[in-house]
């Protein structure tokens, strides 16, 4: 090292992957103090116990999390390359990104709208088709008392005029 405080690159280079290193060490030791303290390492164990006990459960929760939070990433990613263009300088980039950004997370959550808007219709068509079909077979009147009381009014109603 030079002692009048001049530094070559590499000397520079070499400081500053070092400071990284050892502020990673700390990161980690931190991470993991912190992990075994509050019992993050027994939540970890379960998660994984239970994962493996219900593969299709772990596998549908996984999936509802990267469909819920998959527009949230996508969107996040080109915020970064956005802040990363505009350092750069290429202002008119970032506004041609922001504008795609903006169409995916759109597109992305109208499509899961469109999703749960078909399945909450679907099993309402269900629902409705098998409360009719199990009229049907039942022979139950659970609407006799709503089609008493409109015939009720529909004659008081007659009987007015």
């Amino acid at each position: 090292m030079n002692t009048e405080q001049e530094y070559t690159r590499e000397e520079l280079a070499q400081m500053l992957t070092e400071s990284a290193h050892r502020l990673w060490r700390q990161f980690k030791a931190a991470g993991n103090k912190l992990l075994y303290d509050w019992g993050g390492y027994d939540l970890i164990d379960k998660s994984a116990r239970l994962a493996a006990k219900y593969p299709f459960v772990a596998l549908s929760a996984v999936l509802g999390f990267l469909v819920i939070f998959l527009p949230f990433l996508v969107l996040m990613a080109f915020g970064l390359s956005t802040m990363a263009i505009t350092f750069t300088g290429f202002m008119l980039l970032e506004g041609t990104l922001l504008t795609i950004a903006s169409i995916l997370l759109f597109g992305c959550l109208g499509a899961i709208l469109l999703v749960f808007l078909f399945f909450g219709i679907l099993m309402l068509a269900g629902y409705f088709g098998f409360v009719h079909i199990y009229d049907l077979y039942n022979n139950s009147n659970d609407r006799s008392a709503l089609r008493q009381f409109l015939r009720r009014e529909r004659t008081q109603g007659e009987s007015l005029h």
